[in-house]
């Protein structure tokens, strides 16, 4: 089961099309809960641990749910809430990310984050600077967490989400070749984090 964080809670059809694929990504079903994002500061996402608690507690005590399998998918800055989630210590086997926004972590969070990480990444995001993706790898290389950082060539930010470029913002564009390698990407992330476990 995954805790799936929607970058863009208010397009619907995008984030129904998304719950779709995950189902087919995964031969288990996929159970959504919503970790609240309040909003896009680092102070109210720094804030949000009770409400993150709460939709992993509310998910795990579904009946379908193993609890020892769970991860978090995040897009955008329901990557960056991923990252939170597991930085609170939640117990998850795995977390991935699609152009997530990157919150340098706090002294605190050092040696936290026991899941797995897939990081899908477009190479011309201008969004998310390399200094913060430098520093999450420093982070991770410290505490020797299992991950990966996979860069998309000409994929910019919001590459899974195909109304990106209905929004005329810079720096943001659909990728259909970077969707897909990066749903491939999940695919055998997923495959190794629970099936060869």
């Amino acid at each position: 089961m995954r805790v799936n964080a929607p970058g863009d809670w208010r397009n619907w059809d995008t984030w129904r099309s998304r719950l779709i694929h995950m189902a087919e990504v995964s031969c288990t079903p996929t159970l959504p809960a919503w970790v609240p994002t309040f909003g896009r500061s680092t102070r109210i996402v720094r804030s949000g641990a009770h409400g993150r608690a709460a939709a992993l507690d509310a998910l795990v005590a579904q009946p379908q749910v193993d609890a020892s399998k769970t991860a978090a998918i995040g897009f955008c800055f329901g990557g960056t809430t991923c990252f939170e989630l597991a930085r609170d210590g939640a117990p998850l086997k795995a977390i991935a990310t699609f152009h997530a926004g990157m919150i340098p972590e706090l002294p605190g969070d050092a040696g936290r984050i026991g899941a797995k990480v897939l990081v899908c990444h477009g190479a011309e995001d201008p969004v998310v600077q390399q200094v913060s993706l430098d520093a999450l790898m420093a982070d991770l290389r410290r505490d020797k967490v299992d991950w990966q950082l996979t860069y998309y060539g000409n994929a910019f930010h919001s590459f899974t989400n195909p109304d990106a470029d209905k929004r005329n913002a810079p720096g943001q564009a659909y990728s259909k070749s970077a969707e897909d390698r990066s749903w491939a990407a999940l695919r055998a992330f997923f495959r190794e984090a629970f099936e060869q476990a």
